[in-house]
């Protein structure tokens, strides 16, 4: 017999299931990798009001030369009427040190926390997916690596493969680990070939490997000495580049408090200005705000690579790009990691340039150095480190014949990273017969060092090596080029 309660009862059921596909389906456009994370409306991750005219503008930072354009324009961490946030961008900016990257982030979640704090491309791609309520969204590059980030290795090698089977000590997802792991990637070598022992911080992985227990150690030399009866295999400062460090700030932040947040860049490339003009002042500046001797805030400086406007607009893709650009380094690092694309949404929403793009026209009326577009490179590096590197990166190979135009331009991408490298081109021919050098040889390597100058890599730093014979290729009829680079 049709009972109505039971059709009644069906339809519910039939209802409910759909209204959970319905709520599943738009958690995966919004949550995954198919669209944009947005910010969570949580007591955990409330709105904030909109600040008053006496509301500071809270930056997170940590003891680093990186940061010496906001100090000088603030007068130091809480700011002074006189500088250059008061008088000219009206805004009052406090500063205070968080040295602790998780900790720092979490804040911009926190009512009264931070509007901006600071963090490295590696660490934003491994740990997004745990703040990813906040919306965190790069605003700002303001210094590449000056260094500090190494490889250190008890026994001599001579190139990366020569690692294969070593223990090492990091900590994990540390630049450190990011390091080594862009070394063995661009040597072709499987990072399982290594033996990971991972640390809390790393103090003790220093200690690990300074205590004989483990053969190689990748972690921070920041204010500490080299250690003693070790080799440096590879420090940051060979790939600047490699691991920037930017701002981040909530994406609500730019959108209802973009005024503010404007100001505050603004007055940023003013402080680089007026680093620039006094290294010693900013050196005693540096001093007092992180309570340490003259000789230590030199230590600061030295190496550092403060990046302005222009290098903003080119790591951002703003009006053009350079190869080593914010999307390329959060892919570079996001496959270091091992990090899945589901956990991580695409570049574009993680980060945000609308200020940058506001402060087009303004920069334009500034001094030289701070206009956009202008063909020469803006950065401003102290004196570097001394930081040899012995190993060799053997990059790729490139059968001549095919299409090799996308492999190198992964090469130069690569090559780029490093500073101080030459490349050299070395034929390998299909018989023994051919590896005499010949004018169809010479246009082979023609073609390649001129496809490689406009990528951008310089003529000068290119030379050609030798020919000869490879096994793997006899009877096939090609000829292959490797390009290596080396230190």
């Amino acid at each position: 017999m049709f009972s109505f309660k039971l059709l009644t009862r069906s339809i519910a059921t039939a209802a409910t299931l759909v209204t959970f596909i319905l709520v599943l389906s738009f958690y995966g456009a919004f949550q995954c990798n198919g669209g944009i994370a947005r910010p969570a409306i949580s007591r955990e991750v409330p709105f904030r009001p909109l600040p008053t005219a006496d509301t500071a503008f809270r930056v997170a930072i940590f003891p680093d030369g990186a940061f010496a354009p906001g100090l000088v324009a603030n007068g130091g961490l809480k700011n002074r009427i006189d500088s250059i946030y008061e008088k000219e961008q009206k805004l009052k900016v406090e500063f205070f040190v968080e040295e602790d990257p998780e900790r720092a982030l979490s804040l911009l979640g926190e009512e009264g926390g931070a509007d901006l704090v600071w963090t490295t491309v590696p660490f934003l791609t491994r740990r997004y997916c745990r703040h990813r309520g906040i919306n965190p969204a790069a605003v700002l590059i303001i210094a590449n690596s000056r260094g500090e980030d190494a490889v250190f290795s008890r026994r001599p090698a001579k190139s990366v493969n020569e690692l294969k089977g070593a223990t090492v000590a990091c900590v994990r997802g540390g630049n450190s680990q990011h390091l080594l792991l862009f070394l063995l990637r661009a040597a072709g070598v499987d990072a399982s070939g290594l033996i990971w022992r991972y640390t809390s911080t790393d103090s003790d992985a220093r200690s690990l490997l300074e205590n004989g227990r483990v053969e190689l150690g990748a972690f921070s030399t920041a204010g500490t000495p080299l250690p003693a009866n070790v080799t440096l295999l590879a420090s940051s400062s060979a790939a600047p580049k490699l691991l920037p460090i930017i701002f981040l700030s909530r994406e609500e932040t730019v959108l209802t408090d973009r005024d503010r947040l404007s100001r505050f860049i603004s007055g940023w490339f003013r402080g680089l200005e007026e680093v620039r003009k006094d290294q010693a002042g900013t050196v005693t500046l540096l001093s007092k705000c992180f309570s340490m001797d003259i000789s230590q805030s030199e230590e600061l400086l030295r190496g550092i690579v403060l990046t302005g406007y222009r290098d903003n607009c080119s790591f951002f893709h703003i009006g053009g790009a350079e190869p080593i650009s914010f999307d390329y380094l959060v892919d570079m690092h996001r496959s270091l990691a091992g990090v899945s694309t589901a956990l991580i949404p695409p570049c574009e929403a993680l980060k945000n340039t609308d200020i940058l793009v506001l402060l087009s026209e303004a920069m334009k009326k500034s001094p030289p150095g701070f206009d956009a577009g202008h063909s020469s490179k803006e950065t401003m590096s102290f004196e570097t480190l001394s930081s040899p590197v012995t190993v060799k990166f053997l990059a790729a190979e490139y059968l001549i014949g095919q299409d090799s135009s996308r492999s190198l331009d992964r090469f130069s991408r690569l090559s780029l990273l490093f500073c101080g490298t030459r490349i050299i081109l070395n034929g390998l021919a299909d018989t023994p017969e051919n590896t005499v050098y010949t004018h169809t040889w010479g246009m082979r390597f023609y073609s390649i060092k001129k496809h490689l100058a406009d990528l951008g890599i310089p003529g000068e730093s290119i030379s050609i090596g030798g020919i000869q014979y490879a096994e793997s290729l006899a009877g096939t009829g090609n000829h292959a080029v490797t390009c290596q680079l080396v230190k």
